[in-house]
């Protein structure tokens, strides 16, 4: 039941309620002639387990007593050029707001573009979870391109997440009608095995892994290998490697790469040691797991920065001097290493010249649209510091 204070009578006598579950209660109809102002009315209703539809405009303007195309022009912010009066616009937008009318994106974007033929909407397309700071110099390196731009074409950049190895969900991503260029990064491998097996209707680069048929930007393809070499230099010898559980291509062939490179060069079998994610309190509790059990070692490496600076927590906790006691490398994938506590050694390319180089290749692809795919390839600088 529910109980409904008459104050106006206007449009339909049939009520509805919105709860906060988000579903439509379905109201017993009644005849206007039966309301009555100031009186309260005690309906009986039951509940249609079915989702709420989507709001329509044309069901805002039944609901406020206009035509659709008035609606369309206050949701639009386009009515003072209709002279529509501010009591009309504040009536309509409440109505919108209770009736939780949520604007066609999609279709907007796709009128938009239709009015501006040279823009172009670029997307940076993620894993959630992926560190920020990856996401930031993406968007740094794109601006900067953009500014530089001589043609001064018009672009747009979006920030687009999907749920690790669910890419294909991704909307907009089959048929275009979000953005027109794209940039992938932080994909597993379920997201890669999509990728080859699609064509997507829109310029592609896809950042630290290869994929056959899309253009391909690989930064520090020899890190792992570094990273060995700089602990090995160091003299140690009980190394482990820290990661996150969910490996994407360029992650995997980083820890690959250093076990390798101590095995073959000093026999030596790296211990592995799995965060739960890739987060600094992740790592702190993976190494911390692994010294509490009675592991032992003397150079750690980190496949990201942020993981580095969870280990660096957990050292210190057990008394263990970085670099006295234990050497730490990192990827040098962020831009915060070099304020650690010591310093931040690191076995990666300067990041603003690896995304620059990035953002360079997939405006290119934009705007040159029969570019065939290309793939590029930066190698490891080693930046030493405090840590090793």
């Amino acid at each position: 039941m529910g109980l409904v204070k008459v104050n106006r009578i206007a449009g339909s006598a049939r009520l509805a309620l919105n709860n906060h579950l988000g579903w439509q209660p379905i109201l017993t109809p009644i005849s206007l002639g039966e309301l009555r102002l100031g009186k309260r009315y005690e309906f009986r209703f039951s509940y249609n387990l079915m989702p709420r539809k989507n709001v329509t405009l044309k069901d805002i303007a039944e609901a406020a007593g206009v035509t659709p195309g008035t609606v369309s022009f206050v949701v639009t912010n386009t009515y003072q050029k209709r002279r529509i009066s501010e009591k009309t616009v504040e009536r309509i937008r409440r109505i919108a707001r209770e009736m939780g009318y949520l604007p066609n994106v999609a279709a907007r974007n796709l009128r938009y573009a239709d009015k501006n033929k040279g823009l172009l909407v670029l997307s940076l397309i993620t894993s959630a979870g992926a560190p920020l700071n990856l996401v930031s110099h993406m968007f740094e390196a794109l601006q900067r391109e953009i500014a530089a731009d001589p043609a001064r074409r018009q672009f747009m950049i979006s920030l687009a997440t999907f749920k690790p190895g669910e890419l294909s969900n991704l909307p907009g991503l089959m048929d275009g009608s979000l953005f027109n260029g794209a940039i992938f990064t932080n994909t597993l491998p379920e997201d890669d095995a999509f990728l080859e097996r699609t064509v997507l209707p829109f310029p592609s680069l896809v950042i630290g892994r290869e994929i056959p048929g899309y253009s391909c930007f690989v930064p520090s393809v020899n890190a792992g290998k570094t990273a060995a070499s700089m602990l090995a230099e160091s003299g140690c010898k009980n190394p482990v490697v820290i990661y996150e559980q969910q490996l994407t291509q360029a992650t995997e062939r980083r820890v690959t790469q250093f076990c390798q490179q101590f095995e073959e060069s000093l026999n030596l079998s790296p211990v592995r040691i799995i965060a739960d994610r890739s987060s600094e309190a992740a790592a702190r509790d993976a190494l911390d797991r692994y010294l509490l059990g009675g592991g032992g070692l003397d150079g750690v490496f980190a496949v990201h920065d942020n993981l580095a600076a969870g280990c660096y927590l957990t050292l210190r906790r057990y008394g263990l001097k970085i670099p006295e006691r234990v050497k730490v490398v990192g990827m040098g994938d962020s831009e915060w290493p070099e304020f650690l506590d010591p310093p931040l050694s690191c076995a990666g390319a300067e990041e603003s010249a690896v995304y620059d180089q990035a953002a360079r290749m997939i405006l290119t692809a934009c705007t040159h649209r029969d570019a065939t795919p290309e793939s590029a390839y930066t190698y490891a600088r080693i930046t030493r510091r405090g840590s090793a």
